[in-house]
Protein backbone atom coordinates (compact mmCIF):
# COMPACT_ATOMS: atom_id res chain seq x y z
CA UNK A 1 0.00 0.00 0.00
CA UNK A 2 1.74 2.82 -0.78
CA UNK A 3 1.30 6.53 1.18
CA UNK A 4 -1.12 8.23 -0.53
CA UNK A 5 -3.15 5.11 -0.14
CA UNK A 6 -3.03 5.05 3.48
CA UNK A 7 -3.66 8.76 4.30
CA UNK A 8 -6.83 8.01 2.18
CA UNK A 9 -7.58 5.50 4.45
CA UNK A 10 -6.70 7.83 7.28
CA UNK A 11 -9.10 10.33 6.16
CA UNK A 12 -11.70 7.88 5.32
CA UNK A 13 -11.75 6.45 8.81
CA UNK A 14 -11.73 10.03 10.62
CA UNK A 15 -14.64 11.19 8.23
CA UNK A 16 -16.91 7.88 8.98
CA UNK A 17 -16.12 8.52 13.12
CA UNK A 18 -17.00 12.32 12.37
CA UNK A 19 -20.57 11.13 10.62
CA UNK A 20 -21.15 7.88 13.46
CA UNK A 21 -20.69 11.25 16.30
CA UNK A 22 -22.92 13.64 14.16
CA UNK A 23 -25.52 10.92 14.09
CA UNK A 24 -25.42 9.93 17.85
CA UNK A 25 -25.38 13.45 18.89
CA UNK A 26 -28.58 14.28 16.45
CA UNK A 27 -30.61 11.20 17.86
CA UNK A 28 -29.16 12.44 21.47
CA UNK A 29 -31.13 15.21 20.14
CA UNK A 30 -34.19 14.07 19.46
CA UNK A 31 -34.55 12.03 22.92
CA UNK A 32 -33.74 15.26 24.64
CA UNK A 33 -36.28 17.24 22.54
CA UNK A 34 -38.85 14.57 22.81
CA UNK A 35 -38.96 14.40 26.80
CA UNK A 36 -38.74 18.13 26.56
CA UNK A 37 -42.35 18.03 24.81
CA UNK A 38 -43.47 15.69 27.22
CA UNK A 39 -42.60 17.28 30.22
CA UNK A 40 -44.41 20.45 28.80
CA UNK A 41 -47.23 18.89 27.95
CA UNK A 42 -47.41 17.12 31.80
CA UNK A 43 -46.55 21.18 33.64
CA UNK A 44 -49.79 22.06 31.25
CA UNK A 45 -51.99 19.62 32.00
CA UNK A 46 -51.32 20.30 35.79
CA UNK A 47 -52.10 23.96 35.30
CA UNK A 48 -55.41 23.35 33.15
CA UNK A 49 -58.15 23.74 35.76
CA UNK A 50 -59.40 20.71 37.72
CA UNK A 51 -63.16 19.37 36.66
CA UNK A 52 -65.08 19.78 39.52
CA UNK A 53 -68.18 17.19 40.73
CA UNK A 54 -71.42 18.52 40.60
CA UNK A 55 -72.89 20.10 43.56
CA UNK A 56 -75.57 18.68 44.98
CA UNK A 57 -78.58 21.47 45.35
CA UNK A 58 -80.75 20.78 48.34
CA UNK A 59 -84.17 19.62 47.77
CA UNK A 60 -86.53 22.15 46.91
CA UNK A 61 -89.68 22.05 49.01
CA UNK A 62 -92.79 22.35 47.33
CA UNK A 63 -95.60 24.92 48.38
CA UNK A 64 -98.69 23.12 49.81
CA UNK A 65 -101.14 22.17 47.75
CA UNK A 66 -104.15 24.78 47.75
CA UNK A 67 -107.03 23.56 49.47
CA UNK A 68 -109.90 23.17 47.57
CA UNK A 69 -112.69 25.32 47.37
CA UNK A 70 -115.36 24.82 50.82
CA UNK A 71 -112.79 22.14 52.09
CA UNK A 72 -111.70 23.18 56.00
CA UNK A 73 -108.63 22.73 57.09
CA UNK A 74 -107.45 19.96 60.08
CA UNK A 75 -107.87 23.08 62.71
CA UNK A 76 -110.75 24.67 61.42
CA UNK A 77 -112.48 20.77 61.14
CA UNK A 78 -111.74 20.28 64.89
CA UNK A 79 -113.60 23.39 65.84
CA UNK A 80 -116.39 22.57 64.05
CA UNK A 81 -116.40 19.78 65.12
CA UNK A 82 -116.29 20.55 69.04
CA UNK A 83 -118.94 23.48 68.42
CA UNK A 84 -121.11 20.67 67.01
CA UNK A 85 -121.26 18.33 69.43
CA UNK A 86 -121.64 21.06 72.03
CA UNK A 87 -124.63 21.80 70.03
CA UNK A 88 -126.06 18.95 69.60
CA UNK A 89 -128.75 17.47 72.24
CA UNK A 90 -127.45 15.29 74.97
CA UNK A 91 -128.93 11.68 74.97
CA UNK A 92 -132.24 11.15 76.69
CA UNK A 93 -132.34 9.61 80.47
CA UNK A 94 -133.62 5.85 79.83
CA UNK A 95 -134.27 5.05 83.93
CA UNK A 96 -136.66 7.33 85.65
CA UNK A 97 -135.81 8.02 89.31
CA UNK A 98 -138.40 9.53 91.42
CA UNK A 99 -136.99 10.39 94.58
CA UNK A 100 -139.30 11.09 98.19
CA UNK A 101 -137.92 14.17 99.53
CA UNK A 102 -135.17 15.54 97.54
CA UNK A 103 -135.56 19.16 96.83
CA UNK A 104 -134.16 20.93 93.33
CA UNK A 105 -131.22 22.26 94.70
CA UNK A 106 -130.70 18.88 96.16
CA UNK A 107 -130.44 16.91 92.71
CA UNK A 108 -126.60 17.32 91.87
CA UNK A 109 -126.12 16.00 95.08
CA UNK A 110 -128.26 13.01 94.84
CA UNK A 111 -126.55 12.24 91.39
CA UNK A 112 -123.36 12.28 93.12
CA UNK A 113 -124.17 9.37 95.40
CA UNK A 114 -125.01 7.49 92.86
CA UNK A 115 -121.77 8.50 90.70
CA UNK A 116 -119.75 7.38 94.07
CA UNK A 117 -122.04 3.77 93.81
CA UNK A 118 -121.36 3.17 90.15
CA UNK A 119 -117.63 3.89 91.29
CA UNK A 120 -117.67 1.39 93.54
CA UNK A 121 -118.61 -1.36 91.24
CA UNK A 122 -122.62 -1.53 92.02
CA UNK A 123 -123.78 -2.65 88.43
CA UNK A 124 -127.11 -1.77 88.75
CA UNK A 125 -126.76 1.81 88.78
CA UNK A 126 -125.12 1.97 85.06
CA UNK A 127 -124.15 5.47 83.52
CA UNK A 128 -125.36 7.71 86.63
CA UNK A 129 -126.60 10.34 83.52
CA UNK A 130 -128.70 7.51 82.36
CA UNK A 131 -130.89 8.53 85.07
CA UNK A 132 -133.82 11.01 85.31
CA UNK A 133 -134.15 12.06 88.68
CA UNK A 134 -137.11 13.25 89.63
CA UNK A 135 -138.45 15.45 93.04
CA UNK A 136 -141.52 14.38 94.60
CA UNK A 137 -142.96 15.98 97.44
CA UNK A 138 -145.53 14.35 100.16
CA UNK A 139 -148.59 16.05 98.56
CA UNK A 140 -147.97 14.90 95.02
CA UNK A 141 -147.25 10.98 96.02
CA UNK A 142 -150.58 10.31 94.80
CA UNK A 143 -150.41 12.08 91.36
CA UNK A 144 -147.94 9.60 90.39
CA UNK A 145 -147.26 5.83 89.31
CA UNK A 146 -146.85 3.64 92.24
CA UNK A 147 -144.69 1.43 90.20
CA UNK A 148 -141.53 2.37 88.33
CA UNK A 149 -138.23 2.92 91.16
CA UNK A 150 -138.82 5.17 93.65
CA UNK A 151 -136.43 6.59 96.07
CA UNK A 152 -136.24 8.36 99.89
CA UNK A 153 -133.70 10.91 100.27
CA UNK A 154 -133.17 11.98 103.98
CA UNK A 155 -130.42 14.53 104.03
CA UNK A 156 -127.55 13.66 106.96
CA UNK A 157 -128.20 16.27 109.79
CA UNK A 158 -129.52 16.20 113.49
CA UNK A 159 -132.96 16.49 112.30
CA UNK A 160 -132.60 13.51 110.17
CA UNK A 161 -134.31 10.41 111.33
CA UNK A 162 -137.14 13.28 112.21
CA UNK A 163 -137.64 13.71 108.43
CA UNK A 164 -137.27 10.64 106.94
CA UNK A 165 -139.76 9.51 109.83
CA UNK A 166 -142.37 11.49 108.50
CA UNK A 167 -141.65 11.06 105.00
CA UNK A 168 -142.46 7.73 105.25
CA UNK A 169 -145.82 7.94 107.46
CA UNK A 170 -146.99 10.42 104.76
CA UNK A 171 -146.10 7.86 102.62
CA UNK A 172 -147.87 4.81 104.57
CA UNK A 173 -151.63 7.42 104.36
CA UNK A 174 -151.84 7.51 100.54
CA UNK A 175 -151.34 4.81 97.56
CA UNK A 176 -148.10 4.69 96.43
CA UNK A 177 -144.96 2.93 96.05
CA UNK A 178 -144.13 -0.02 98.36
CA UNK A 179 -140.32 -0.35 97.86
CA UNK A 180 -137.98 2.01 97.87
CA UNK A 181 -134.19 2.93 98.03
CA UNK A 182 -133.10 5.12 100.72
CA UNK A 183 -130.60 7.61 99.73
CA UNK A 184 -128.98 9.25 102.35
CA UNK A 185 -125.41 11.03 101.36
CA UNK A 186 -122.84 10.62 104.35
CA UNK A 187 -123.93 7.38 105.50
CA UNK A 188 -120.69 5.27 106.29
CA UNK A 189 -122.50 1.96 107.37
CA UNK A 190 -125.68 0.65 107.92
CA UNK A 191 -125.79 1.14 111.12
CA UNK A 192 -127.70 4.04 112.76
CA UNK A 193 -129.86 6.36 110.84
CA UNK A 194 -130.23 3.48 107.67
CA UNK A 195 -131.49 0.91 110.11
CA UNK A 196 -133.55 2.68 111.88
CA UNK A 197 -135.18 4.18 109.29
CA UNK A 198 -135.53 0.72 107.66
CA UNK A 199 -137.45 -0.58 111.36
CA UNK A 200 -139.45 2.47 110.75
CA UNK A 201 -140.27 1.43 107.61
CA UNK A 202 -141.36 -2.16 107.71
CA UNK A 203 -143.47 -1.15 110.72
CA UNK A 204 -145.45 0.66 108.16
CA UNK A 205 -145.57 -2.44 105.38
CA UNK A 206 -143.02 -0.62 103.43
CA UNK A 207 -139.26 -1.64 102.07
CA UNK A 208 -136.90 0.13 102.12
CA UNK A 209 -133.55 -0.83 100.44
CA UNK A 210 -130.21 0.17 102.28
CA UNK A 211 -127.19 0.15 100.21
CA UNK A 212 -124.22 -0.38 102.46
CA UNK A 213 -121.54 1.79 100.99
Amino acid sequence: MSSDQAQGLRRWAEVQGASEVAVSARADGDRETAIAKALIEIALEEKSPVEKSPVEKPPVEKPPAPKARGEASPVEAARTGRAAMARSPRPTPSRHLRVLGLSADELPRARGLLAAWAARGRRWVGAPDDWRLESVTPASIAGHPAGGHWALWVAPGPEAFRRGYRLLMALSRVPGPRRLLLLSPGARSRRGLPDNLARVAAGLGIELLVIAP
